[in-house]
């Protein structure tokens, strides 16, 4: 799918909240493809697809608060 199909779809709905469902959705097909399955297992990518909006909208939630625990944790010296 094209940059230019995605943003169309992004603007298709009336509202933020369904152009996010609309990209969801044509993702979601996406990612069914055996072409692209295969590509990105060849660079072993584990293919885990949310079944919603809202279950990957947890799922990011839920990684920005682990690594934000693990970045606050670890103390990192960038100086060099």
């Amino acid at each position: 799918m094209s940059a230019h199909c995605m943003a169309g779809a992004i603007h298709a709905g009336s509202d933020a909240e369904a152009g996010a469902r609309d990209v969801f959705q044509i993702v979601a097909r996406a990612m069914q493809s055996p072409d692209t399955i295969e590509k990105l297992q060849k660079q072993n990518f584990n293919i885990v697809a949310n079944k919603s909006l809202a279950e990957a909208q947890t799922w990011l939630a839920d990684g920005i608060k682990h690594w934000e625990h693990i970045t606050k944790a670890v103390e990192i010296d960038v100086a060099q």
